[in-house]
């Protein structure tokens, strides 16, 4: 009886310390040879899981790289955000626009780098673009004009695009300053 126990306590022991590959073999015909069984499955079962965990984040890391990819290519002030406001991507235009870079804006919230865009992501998650509403980042050199669109995360995701140019326009003269483009 003393040794299925110890079988079992050491096997017990390897899958506590991550080896999830070993099997326990108990031939008892008692109740610790279905003890063993049981850790067995349980050992598949959590391999199983940590196998698709894995591949899921290697999955989620695939779209990441696509994604920045795309917008490294593109000129356009676009921001990705998920549900509860969080940037999650954005391009080199749109971080100039908010006067930051991408790597400072992933992971905040946008409405804590420019709470001008509260009454825009207060909206409900659109299903198609809307049309542009006009937003004025007010900042120590003055208020710049921000034209923002809302359209639905990529292919309708849960997530949020907010797409951002300069409408050419600073201070509240409504006179055009195309040197602040280059901005």
């Amino acid at each position: 009886m003393v040794r299925p126990i110890r079988t079992l306590d050491e096997g017990a022991r390897r899958i506590g310390a991550g080896d999830l590959d070993q099997q326990i073999v108990v031939r008892t015909g008692d109740e610790v040879e279905a003890l063993a069984d049981q850790f067995n499955r349980m050992t598949a079962q959590l391999e199983t899981q940590r196998r698709d965990l894995v591949e899921a984040q290697e999955d989620a890391e695939t779209r990441r790289n696509f994604i920045e990819t795309v917008l490294g290519g593109v000129s356009a002030g676009v921001l990705g955000l998920v549900r509860d406001g969080r940037i999650r991507a954005a391009t080199k235009s749109a971080a100039a626009l908010l006067g930051s870079d991408e790597a400072q804006l992933i992971g905040r919230r946008l409405v804590d780098v420019a709470n001008e865009f509260a009454e825009l992501l207060n909206q409900p998650a659109p299903t198609g673009e809307t049309w542009p509403q006009r937003v004025g980042l007010t900042r120590e050199s003055g208020t710049v004009y921000l034209s923002g669109r809302m359209g639905p995360g990529p292919g309708g995701g849960l997530g949020r695009r907010l797409r951002v140019r300069h409408d050419g326009r600073r201070g509240g003269d409504g006179h055009r300053d195309d040197s602040a483009r280059r901005r």
